[in-house]
């Protein structure tokens, strides 16, 4: 982005000038949502609107963005439009058009910003007779066709309007790996409550049939991430979620076949575990009507595993968490999260 604005003066009083990407957020942001100029969230990082009103004042006076490329054709040879935009001129609506209709009233304007006040009394009192205009669907579009350009480039536009290289890791990544396992879990313990519950549904399903209802409950939130029999680690797994690059969730079913099955089951779960998977669940699936001490003594057999570390009971809710040691194939050893969750069924 840095060569496309036209240059600032190079002299100027003044403390040193906001940066160019971030007014540019500031104004898609202005368009996107189709507010005024003066509520920009400063908690999202961005500046002032007045500031942001004048940059943009200072493009247009300037001619807008400049090509990024000093023959804009040869993109058009091969068959790409032209990056970002030739000029916001005739683009982007200027602000001191009475008031900006579409971007909001100028926050140095109180004149435009009564008749904006003005104009807006008199839409509600006809809105009896006309329909309103909706320009919301326009800005989408027209983000989208500037989220394509960067895309094309390697850029990708995030939801806040932040500006990174695809595929590029940053700390909120990690926030989001986390809310997303949490939905995970939590999606499957409503699957087992419901199993549960309706037992006559799940009567005579053998274990891959069972697996699959966990599925079609996984990919009805998360929108087919979800997926099974995929290889990862040195294995297919039962049920591997992945959002974007990153794998959320490495789930193993298993019917129970007894405590001396436990570790087995364990065992194959870690050759799934490696330095990018690290959270995992171990659903098993118990048919009987005294389910107590089978669920105790697979809790103690996976306690009992010799890579067991710790074990959680912080968040039961008929669950268990356990930190378990990885097989470190390939790289160092991992510590990884297992959940087990234990699922009755007819």
């Amino acid at each position: 982005m840095e060569p496309l604005p036209p240059p600032r003066p190079t002299r100027s009083p003044g403390p040193r000038p906001v940066a160019d990407l971030l007014c540019l957020q500031s104004i898609l942001y202005v368009l996107c949502n189709d507010i005024a100029w003066q509520p920009l969230p400063p908690e999202l990082g961005f500046d002032s609107g007045q500031t942001c009103w004048r940059r943009l004042e200072r493009w247009q006076r300037a001619g807008g963005l400049r090509p990024a490329e000093p023959n804009p054709s040869r993109r058009a040879e091969r068959g790409r439009p032209p990056r970002l935009v030739q000029g916001m001129r005739g683009r982007l609506p200027h602000p001191r058009e009475e008031g900006g209709a579409d971007t909001g009233p100028s926050p140095v304007d109180p004149g435009g910003r009564r008749a904006a006040d003005k104009r807006a009394s008199c839409s509600r009192r006809s809105s009896a007779n006309t329909a309103p205009t909706n320009r919301t669907p326009y800005w989408h579009k027209k983000l989208a066709g500037i989220a394509d350009a960067f895309a094309r480039d390697g850029f990708t536009i995030t939801p806040k309007l932040d500006i990174r290289r695809q595929g590029e890791h940053r700390p909120e990544d990690a926030r989001e790996g986390d809310a997303a396992h949490r939905e995970a879990l939590r999606i499957l313990r409503g699957a087992r409550n419901a199993m549960t519950r309706q037992h006559r549904l799940t009567r005579g399903m053998d274990e891959y049939r069972l697996r699959d209802v966990l599925l079609v409950a996984l990919n009805g939130y998360f929108e087919g991430k979800a997926t099974s029999e995929t290889l990862n680690g040195d294995g297919k797994n039962d049920i591997l979620l992945r959002i974007g690059d990153r794998n959320v969730l490495i789930v193993e079913c298993n019917l129970w076949r007894g405590s001396a099955a436990m570790e087995p089951a364990m065992d194959q779960l870690l050759r799934y575990i490696d330095n990018g998977t690290r959270r995992a669940a171990l659903v098993v699936f118990f048919r009987s009507n005294n389910t107590a001490p089978l669920i105790a003594g697979a809790v103690t057999a996976i306690k009992a595993h010799p890579n067991h570390d710790a074990t959680d009971l912080t968040d039961s809710d008929g669950q268990w968490s356990f930190t378990i040691r990885g097989n470190g194939t390939p790289g160092p050893a991992p510590r990884a999260e297992v959940t087990f969750l234990p699922i009755v069924v007819a």
